[in-house]
């Protein structure tokens, strides 16, 4: 027992003699030292006194990174496409048609009425969504919605 005994005093004593030189180390590292406080104070009153404003020179002897810079491309702007007008000719929705097997929708393209199903296409008028309120048609690419009338 006395040598597990000794072991222990022996290892506790390298511990402590470890962390003191570990803590010695730092902790003056972190105080400021009394010459460099009374510089800076001496400095700094001396400053004072003279009452001047200290000069300071910019040195440039490297190469300015501005100088070469590519120039920046120009956006070009985009003229804006004339579009085109597309002239619908004279269309209106006259109602729906209900048979045994099918729905009709009854359209007036200029003076000549004709019955559509769902996709069909006369006289370049396609028919694409319906219901008893309204109609969506396309004529050259371009979308119109018409409403029911009377």
């Amino acid at each position: 027992m006395d040598k597990k005994k000794e072991t222990i005093y022996v290892l506790l004593g390298a511990v402590v003699l470890i962390w003191g030189t570990l803590v010695y180390r730092f902790i003056p590292s972190q105080k400021p030292d009394e010459k460099t406080v009374r510089m800076d104070a001496v400095s700094q009153s001396s400053n004072h006194s003279k009452n001047s404003i200290p000069n300071f020179e910019l040195q440039s002897n490297y190469r300015d990174p501005f100088l070469n810079a590519p120039k920046p491309l120009l956006k070009r702007k985009k003229k804006p496409k004339p579009s085109k007008q597309v002239v619908f000719p004279k269309i209106s929705y006259l109602g729906r048609v209900r048979g045994p097997k099918e729905v009709l929708y009854q359209i007036t393209i200029g003076e000549k009425h004709f019955f559509f199903r769902l996709m069909d296409t006369h006289q370049g008028v396609q028919l694409l969504k319906a219901s008893d309120a309204k109609v969506l048609l396309t004529y050259q690419s371009t979308k119109k919605t018409y409403s029911f009338r009377e």
